[in-house]
């Protein structure tokens, strides 16, 4: 893994292709969108959060048109589409409850650092929880790992982020085994920040966290964009859409370092909005320009799973934790401001 600065001319193709793709959805309306929202709202969206166990997500909304109208929280039955509004105290409750539904799982004491209001990210066995605190200074946010078997936990201070409060601002990606996770700082004016935490296995004091920013292919330096990522089942290989010369799919190992394994998978043209491992980690997943695409990772086939699913009318994806489902934001009408939420069952192939 190397952190070289990226050259001017891969930002200039970056923002090239930010003009080409915001002028293309400009191009995109309702009625050309072939699927039905489960919601749509006067505002803006932010990240949504799938369940581990991929029955229920959550995702937030606030209107710029009334300021005083505070966030508002959505909870949606993935199987039944119902939806349920909730505050953000509901919503870090109703996340804590989840974790006592295992039942071996003991209360964290008052002692561990403050849940700032909103979500939290809990491993998929249930037995970390990784959120937002505040650290030192007034709108300046680290994060915390607590151990919820030992009640141990850390704060991860060389992760240090102005405003995480809201999931707009930040993203956090468990492995399948619970054994590393991914902090997603998305920044409005630079290009986003990407950190890999790992080796807690022995007790969260001894975790880790390293800034990733490219890796070395095949010689070439590729850089991460860092949205949208997914880490393997054993949390050893990063996925990520990444770009040089020119933009790729691509894998690389973030833990044991081992560049022999790092690969390019297929290059994109577009803008690549959904990315994920299957469920079974024998392929990947991904959206852009052509449509929902699956690539088999042991003979490189790809195959369309869906054209009508591609990024000119799609913001941002998110695959369920099982593979069987994509919550999708995009732009419902870009001249009223409204966006909608879209839940769509992933395609055999």
């Amino acid at each position: 893994m190397v952190t070289k600065n990226s050259t001017m001319r891969q930002t200039w193709i970056m923002l090239l292709l930010l003009l080409i793709n915001g002028f293309a959805q400009t191009q995109h309306h309702a009625d050309a969108i072939p699927f039905e929202p489960i919601v749509i709202v006067r505002g803006t969206i932010s990240d949504l959060q799938w369940s581990a166990n991929s029955e229920s997500l959550l995702f937030d909304w606030w209107s710029p048109y009334n300021p005083e109208v505070q966030p508002n929280w959505y909870f949606v039955n993935a199987e039944e589409k119902i939806l349920i509004t909730l505050s953000d105290r509901e919503v870090t409750q109703m996340q804590l409850q989840a974790l006592d539904i295992h039942g071996e799982i003991p209360r964290l004491e008052q002692a561990t650092p403050t849940i700032t209001s909103g979500l939290v990210f809990f491993s998929p066995d249930g037995r970390y929880i990784a959120y937002p605190t505040p650290y030192l200074e007034v709108d300046n946010y680290t994060v915390t790992l607590v151990d919820t078997l030992t009640e141990a936990f850390v704060l991860l201070t060389d992760i240090r982020i102005d405003g995480l409060q809201t999931p707009e601002r930040y993203n956090i990606n468990w492995s399948d085994d619970s054994s590393a996770f991914t902090v997603r700082r998305v920044s409005g004016f630079a290009a986003d920040d990407l950190y890999y935490v790992s080796n807690f296995s022995r007790g969260v004091l001894e975790a880790t966290v390293e800034h990733i920013q490219s890796f070395v292919i095949d010689g070439e330096v590729v850089n991460v964009i860092n949205e949208p990522t997914d880490l393997s089942a054993d949390g050893n290989t990063l996925l990520f859409w990444g770009f040089s010369d020119i933009m790729s799919i691509a894998l690389a190992e973030v833990r044991g370092g081992n560049q022999i394994q790092n690969r390019l998978l297929h290059p994109t043209d577009s803008f690549v909005r959904g990315l994920a491992f299957s469920a079974d980690n024998l392929a990947v997943l991904f959206i852009d320009g052509v449509g929902l695409q699956q690539i088999d990772l042991e003979t490189g086939q790809i195959t369309i799973l869906d054209a009508r699913i591609h990024s000119g009318w799609i913001s941002r994806a998110y695959f369920s934790p099982d593979g069987t489902s994509i919550a999708i934001l995009g732009e419902w009408d870009g001249s009223t401001g409204e966006q909608a939420v879209y839940l769509i069952d992933v395609p055999s192939s």
